[in-house]
């Protein structure tokens, strides 16, 4: 939301066309849009003054009646989500209202909140029960059986599989003599008897004369 031009800029503007200048003419020489000249001087017309209007919607909206039953709701079950809200707005006031709407609600109530790495479900009895017997209890001894812990390696499978589709197992192998400066390393590999062998041919040839 921009902010509003100064009043003493309004004010020489307003002067300075009522002087005989035109709108834009002022525009230029004050070096504003020929649009805000069109509105101080229809601003001055119409009200006989040239005070900024309010920006922002400070209407409370449709929701501000029911602020005391949302205090209320969340007093007693906190973990409401904004789905739920929604949800029992319209079902309890027939209220139907945007989930982004019940946001910025809370949030002007100061009812917002951030979420904690630790889940709702801790704070009911019996998981309170069970995690105190694990911390006290079960943790103490685990820590005492180190030598029994396990790894278990998942990677061997993985390669396993990746090789075989790659065709790093079963990797072809070119009879053809190498070419380039890799050929002498690649030669002297060879056995003698197979330096310079032609391929042989699968492929059956007619037979001429």
């Amino acid at each position: 939301m921009g902010k509003s031009h100064p009043m003493e800029l309004r004010t020489r503007v307003v002067a300075f066309v009522e002087e005989g200048h035109g709108h834009r003419e002022a525009a230029r020489h004050f070096r504003v849009s020929p649009r805000f000249v069109n509105d101080m001087v229809i601003l001055k017309r119409e009200t006989g003054g040239l005070r900024p209007k309010v920006q922002g919607n400070h209407a409370e909206g449709k929701l501000a009646p029911y602020s005391g039953w949302l205090r209320e709701r969340l007093a007693v079950k906190g973990d409401l989500t904004l789905d739920e809200i929604v949800a029992e707005m319209a079902s309890v006031h027939g209220v139907s209202v945007h989930r982004g709407s019940v946001g910025k609600w809370l949030h002007r109530l100061g009812l917002s909140h951030k979420k904690t790495l630790l889940a709702s479900e801790i704070l009911r009895p019996e998981v309170a029960e069970r995690r105190r017997v694990w911390v006290g209890t079960f943790q103490p001894d685990m820590a005492n059986m180190l030598e029994r812990l396990v790894f278990i390696d998942e990677s061997e499978p993985l390669m396993r599989h990746w090789s075989e589709h790659n065709g790093e197992r079963s990797r072809p192998t070119s009879s053809r003599r190498p070419v380039g400066p890799r050929s002498a390393s690649a030669s002297s590999t060879m056995p003698p008897s197979a330096i310079g062998t032609p391929r042989p041919s699968s492929r059956a040839w007619p037979r001429t004369g």
